[in-house]
């Protein structure tokens, strides 16, 4: 990203009056939509280079300054996910999930989480939830076979 923007710094200036009536700080501070658009995509980049610290932190930045964005959430979810930070990741994916309660993604993902965690009662509700939100909509026939296969895993019926 060309130009680094100091969020934490930006926030801890702006008076809390002036954030009445404000939709999110991206708003507030005025950030427009090339500078959030340059910010994830260092994010994104950063997360393909499996730099999942770093991407974590631009994450971060994304979702304080929009907390509505569900990509936003998935990215921070993702990056906490693959840095073994799964109790974080799980709270990231039920904010996704919050969101857009139609993506079957946040629900999956939190049941590998939970899997990982060794709550497998959990996990099974959770890939309930994906299955749910899949089932019938052919763009997830593949995350359909994947949750699937899981849930026979979590039954014994096929080793983990």
């Amino acid at each position: 990203m060309n130009e680094q923007i100091d969020i934490k710094q930006m926030l801890k200036d702006i008076p809390l009056e002036q954030f009445n009536g404000a939709i999110c700080p991206q708003e507030t501070l005025n950030i427009d939509e090339n500078q959030i658009n340059a910010l994830y995509k260092d994010a994104y980049d950063l997360y393909e280079d499996n730099q999942f610290t770093e991407s974590r932190e631009r994450f971060s930045e994304l979702v304080t300054l929009n907390p509505w964005n569900t990509t936003y959430w998935m990215g921070l979810a993702a990056s906490l996910h693959l840095e073994v930070q799964l109790e974080p990741a799980l709270q990231a994916y039920a904010v996704a999930g919050l969101l857009n309660d139609k993506d079957p993604h946040p629900h999956f993902y939190a049941a590998q989480c939970l899997t990982s965690l060794n709550q497998p009662e959990e996990a099974k509700k959770a890939l309930n939830e994906a299955f749910v939100r899949s089932n019938g909509h052919y763009e997830y026939l593949s995350l359909m076979q994947r949750i699937r296969i899981m849930q026979n895993q979590l039954e014994g019926n096929s080793p983990l």
